[in-house]
Order: C-alpha cells, then structure tokens, then sequence
C-alpha cells in the first residue's frame, strides 16, 4: 500500500508545509511519478521534523499586580521560574508570593497563588498540579497537596545537606536533590521512613529532569574541568 502514488498525493495534498508553498499537486497520481511524489513526500517530512525547532510557538506571558500592597512584588523584584515536567504548569516566584500558571489551556491563567515569608532555593510541581515541592530552607523540603481547594501542607522533607536543585517524579512518589558531591532520591510514600533514601556520588549537578515513567533520572552539570563541555549523568532507578 505504501508503495500506491495516490497516497503521496494525497497526503501532500493535506500538508500545510507543503500547500504553503504549492498552489497544487502538479505531479500526476501515475506509477511514472511514484519516485518524486516520494521524494516530495520525503522532503516534507524532514521539513515537519524540525518545524518545532527552527520555528517554535512563542507565547509571552504578562505578569501584573491587582494589589496595592508593596508585599505583592516588592521593589520591582524579578521572579524566578519553574516549569513542571511535561510545561503543563509554569511556577513564578519571588521572596513573597508562589503563583502557579496553567499553560495547559487556550487562555492562559494564575490557578494559585501562596504567600511564603522567604524566595525558595528551588521549586517544581508535578504535571498534574496536585503536589508542590518547595525548597524554603537550607535543609528542608515541604510538600503541599494542590488538590483540594486550598493548599495543605502534607509533608518536610529534613536533609543532612543543602541542595543545589530538586526534582519531583512523574507521580509525586520519589524526590530527588542535588548536592555539590552527589544526587539523593527519597520515598515519599506515606508508610515510608526517614531513611529511604539512595545517595550516589558524582559532579555537582544543576538541573535534574525525571523520565515520564519515572525510572530514569537525568542530571546535567557546568561542573566540568572543559568550559565548552555540559556533562550530562544518567541514573536508572528501578525502585525505591
């Protein structure tokens, strides 16, 4: 079947790329010119590959106060950003407010918004929006429950040492934290303990992404002895 020319055609026919570019099919539907319509077909695909690359969507996203009170954004304070796994969720933050935005949706919109007393070291919100971890001390981690209608806090995480970034798996079960010598994966499951943990020694890592399975972690570093060089570490987590 794929070997039919009328398929070709038929498919080009249906490609913006290519109708951008051509009024018509001016090749004739005949076993003749199978091999341009392939070759056309061919080209298209290539093009379509590496749309998302060369010309990706761009939307830009306006953030402004309603409230009269200074606290809201103080001084003109720059916000930090954290996008959850999948960039279903974009996390703005500051040393007052965390303001979760759905970019899910054809109209883009603030979903929550929580006070906090200090600008979090690191944040990240699983794809779904229903769990939050923030970074809000040296050596603690807090996890907040999104699903109901105000946030809950559920959980502190204590670490025995300050972490350079975090990371939330797929399902909200396992946090993972970077530190200068190594990467540690805790249980967040509610009957674990304490001491769940794994620990691997490595580079100072400074932006870990789990797989969306949520076997794999990805761990990427500038801490390399070539400037020009991003190391980039991959650990297999089978169980925790």
């Amino acid at each position: 079947m794929s070997q039919q020319a009328h398929l070709y055609a038929h498919h080009l026919a249906h490609c913006p790329s290519y109708l951008a570019a051509h009024s018509t099919i001016p090749i004739p539907e005949d076993e003749e010119s199978l091999p341009q319509l392939r070759k056309l077909f061919a080209h298209e695909v290539k093009r379509n590959l590496f749309e998302s690359w060369l010309r990706p969507q761009e939307t830009v996203i306006n953030l402004v106060s309603t409230s009269i009170s200074s606290s809201s954004a103080p001084g003109g304070e720059a916000f930090h950003f954290s996008i959850s796994p999948k960039g279903r969720y974009v996390l703005a933050y500051s040393s007052s407010r965390i303001h979760v935005l759905d970019v899910g949706v054809p109209e883009v919109k603030v979903i929550r918004e929580l006070k906090i007393l200090r600008r979090p070291a690191s944040t990240t919100i699983t794809d779904d929006g229903s769990l939050l971890a923030v970074l809000s001390t040296d050596l603690q981690v807090d996890l907040y429950d999104l699903t109901g209608g105000h946030p809950k806090h559920t959980k502190a995480v204590v670490l025995d040492h300050t972490p350079r970034t975090i990371a939330l798996s797929p399902t909200g079960a396992v946090l993972a934290c970077a530190y200068d010598s190594g990467v540690e994966v805790s249980s967040l499951d509610p009957g674990c303990i304490s001491n769940d943990r794994r620990a691997v020694k490595c580079y100072a890592v400074d932006s870990l992404s789990f797989s969306s399975d949520g076997t794999q972690l990805l761990g990427t570093t500038l801490q390399s002895r070539n400037p020009s060089t991003v190391r980039t570490i991959l650990y297999y987590l089978p169980r925790i």
